[in-house]
């Protein structure tokens, strides 16, 4: 190929410098610019976005916490009575004047004063220890409301109807002898069935029998068939050995209370030191219908059937006290003629395989 061809086909594919300008893109610095301040004002606007939502969240769990606090001092227990503190809302609207004064108030003398059961100032004295006192009872802060009830007889030693709540107030903190003292000649007309069934359970904790029956009796005369009372009657005839009455009455309470099975067991065991081992085998036979898992109910009642001569019936509690325990311990409860009895069951070596296993 000549020069000059060679030079026209260059030619065609070559370009001046100023034509490729026309056709490359160039960039353009207003634009950019204005692209900088619209993200710059979507930054300032997220910015300011975020900030109010967070501040909107932190107001928010503020509200929830403070309510939070709020309710749960709504809930609080009621507070019991101190010596600093009442709450208005634990007293009848006519008992909350005791709230105006200091404590000090309650003491049955002054400084300078004797108790003048007379005077408006003496009565008021023993008014507020019988308010204090009766809200102690009632919070069961028994021995606080047998100092205010105490306080009450010292400034007004006439008041008889204090006798019988400070009496339940010596009940419950076991001052026996306190409460039978107090109780002596009060009047048993003023008193319903509830207390002088507690009444007579005081005295026969104090072994004072005789008063004991004077009250539950009293007692009865108001409600015969008070629960309550005759389980008291049936402990009051059975201290006294007065046996076939205490059979009586705790026959009357099982029928109304026949699911008290600690008390049914006692019994049971009461009627075992009587001899009367008919009647221990028909308690125990109720009580092992519901309970199956107590070692000692079934050596009990194992003793009692070969009492009556029952050596079948007697091994098969034995094997289910063994299966509780350890057959030697169900055979530890029997004198050796009671073991003789047992041992001629057919069954007995399956029993001693059981112990070995």
């Amino acid at each position: 190929m000549d020069t000059q061809k060679r030079k026209t086909n260059q030619d065609i594919y070559s370009s001046d410098s100023s034509d490729k300008d026309l056709f490359t893109p160039q960039k353009n610095v207003s634009v950019a610019q204005e692209r900088k301040r619209d993200l710059k004002r979507q930054q300032g606007i997220n910015f300011t976005l975020g900030l109010l939502a967070l501040i909107i969240s932190v107001s928010l769990v503020y509200i929830i916490i403070n309510n939070y606090i709020e309710n749960v001092n709504e809930v609080k227990p009621l507070a019991p009575i101190t010596d600093e503190y009442i709450p208005r809302y634990a007293l009848e609207q006519e008992d909350q004047w005791v709230l105006d004064y200091n404590r000090t108030f309650a003491k049955p003398t002054e400084e300078t004063t004797e108790p003048q059961s007379n005077t408006m100032l003496w009565i008021k004295k023993a008014a507020y220890n019988i308010i204090l006192a009766e809200k102690a009872y009632e919070l069961q802060n028994y021995k606080e409301a047998a100092t205010h009830f105490e306080n009450a007889r010292a400034i007004i030693p006439d008041l008889e109807d204090v006798r019988a709540p400070l009496g339940m107030c010596y009940f419950n903190l076991e001052q026996f002898d306190d409460a039978v003292e107090l109780f002596k000649d009060i009047n048993l007309d003023d008193l319903d069935e509830t207390m002088l069934s507690n009444l007579g359970a005081v005295c026969i904790q104090s072994e004072a029998y005789d008063l004991a029956e004077t009250y539950l009796k009293a007692a009865e005369e108001k409600n015969s068939v008070y629960a309550p009372l005759l389980k008291n009657f049936a402990q009051l005839y059975r201290e006294k050995e007065e046996h076939d009455q205490a059979i009586t009455y705790f026959n009357r309470y099982f029928f109304q209370r026949p699911n008290d099975t600690d008390s049914r067991y006692d019994y049971a065991l009461y009627l075992t030191k009587q001899a009367r081992w008919q009647l221990a085998s028909e308690e125990i036979d109720i009580l092992t219908q519901d309970i199956t898992d107590i070692a000692n109910l079934y050596n009990l009642q194992a003793r009692i059937e070969l009492k009556l001569g029952n050596a079948e019936k007697a091994l098969l509690a034995t094997r289910r006290a063994a299966q509780l325990s350890d057959p030697k311990n169900a055979i530890q409860w029997m004198n050796d003629d009671e073991f003789d009895q047992l041992r001629n069951v057919d069954e007995f070596s399956e029993l001693m395989k059981y112990r070995s296993n």
